[in-house]
């Protein structure tokens, strides 16, 4: 009897065991999915994460992409690329002219324009890479186009695109996808005001140059003569004429008359001065001044044992040059070259104005010019 009971005992728990398993069993699938299902709304939560990280970094990066575009743009004169036909070089850079006998400079509406641009390059670079979010989920950005918009204190910021941003999440079974508006609005501080009001300061310097350059010429001899002792024409050369006759109306060479008009010039320019806007201060950062004097003469032997007539005509050209810096308070955290420091936003551009003829110097004066722009130069612009 007792060799009955444990084999009845032994086949009850088979039995038991075999239920369990088939129990087991056919509840597996119904586990699986409902791991799987788990493990997807997991990753919907996830990538819905990854989507808003990434537009907290787009808005961030269309934020840092806006305030280089202010630093780049201000300080290449209110442009994202200075034309070829507008470059100064300078010995920290090339600068945009403004004024290069006669006004060039870029108009408010181009250089807000040039400004967006400038944001919208800045801002796709950082862009063109996607987004990772915990090593596996991938958020693509599309390209960007932005409108700046001038508020009263301030600039609108807005960034939109025909596309749509993109986060993915993707298994060897399954692909998870979420798509949204990457529209993205901010505002920050107005950059462009620094340009708006000084840019008539270029055509006032230029006007200025060109003045002062009149005015200075206008003190020298159109033409002189003088005799030379000898009789050999074949000797003497326009230089050697031409100091001589300057030397008989001012009392010095060639050499002397250009050296005296650039000196002139440079007190000129040094004290212009250079009015800006409330809350902003302008200064020369560098200038040139370029001054030729050109005789042409003819000679004419007076007399056998001579001496020799010298009759000259002078023609006189000279070119000034000068960078403006025009700063502000407003300084944003940029890169420049290969570092990332706290600049101001600066608004650099450069003047040039040129004198080049071969009226002389005493026909071009209309001293009724003076009555015009001296009063220019006394309220600075």
């Amino acid at each position: 009897m007792k060799g009955a009971s444990s084999h009845m005992y032994t086949a009850m728990v088979l039995v038991i065991m075999l239920v369990i398993g088939v129990a087991v069993m056919s509840f597996l699938p119904a586990l699986n999915e409902r791991n799987r299902i788990l493990e997807f709304t997991r990753d919907g939560y996830v990538l819905r994460n990854a989507v808003d990280g990434a537009k907290i970094y787009a808005e961030a990066a269309l934020v840092y992409s806006y305030e280089q575009g202010c630093y780049d743009v201000m300080r290449q004169g209110g442009y994202a690329a200075i034309p070829g036909n507008q470059q100064y070089a300078t010995d920290t850079g090339t600068v945009a002219l403004w004024y290069d006998s006669g006004g060039v400079g870029p108009s408010p509406s181009a250089a807000l324009a040039n400004l967006e641009a400038a944001t919208a390059t800045n801002l796709n670079l950082y862009t063109i890479a996607p987004y990772t979010f915990l090593k596996t989920y991938e958020v693509a950005f599309p390209p960007y186009t932005v409108t700046l918009t001038p508020l009263a204190d301030r600039m609108r910021l807005q960034a939109s695109s025909g596309e749509l941003i993109a986060g993915v999440r993707e298994t060897e079974t399954e692909k998870l996808a979420i798509q949204e508006n990457p529209s993205m609005e901010r505002e920050d501080e107005a950059c462009i005001e620094i340009f708006t009001l000084h840019r008539e300061l270029g055509t006032f310097l230029g006007e200025a140059f060109h003045a002062a350059i009149i005015a200075e010429l206008d003190h020298w001899p159109p033409q002189g003569e003088a005799e030379i002792q000898g009789t050999d024409l074949s000797s003497l050369d326009s230089t050697a004429m031409g100091n001589a006759a300057m030397q008989e109306k001012k009392e010095t060479d060639l050499a002397g008359a250009q050296e005296a008009i650039r000196l002139a010039l440079e007190e000129a320019v040094t004290s212009l001065p250079l009015a800006a806007a409330d809350g902003f201060a302008a200064e020369l950062g560098g200038h040139t001044i370029e001054v030729a004097v050109t005789p042409s003469c003819d000679a004419l032997l007076t007399a056998a044992s001579g001496p020799i007539q010298a009759n000259c005509t002078f023609t006189y050209a000279a070119t000034i040059a000068a960078t403006v810096i025009v700063t502000g308070d407003q300084a944003f955290l940029v890169q420049a070259g290969n570092d990332v420091v706290l600049s101001p936003v600066a608004l650099r551009f450069a003047v040039r104005d040129t004198f080049d003829t071969a009226i002389t110097a005493g026909d071009l004066f209309d001293p009724g010019q003076l009555d015009q722009i001296g009063p220019l130069l006394e309220e600075g612009g």
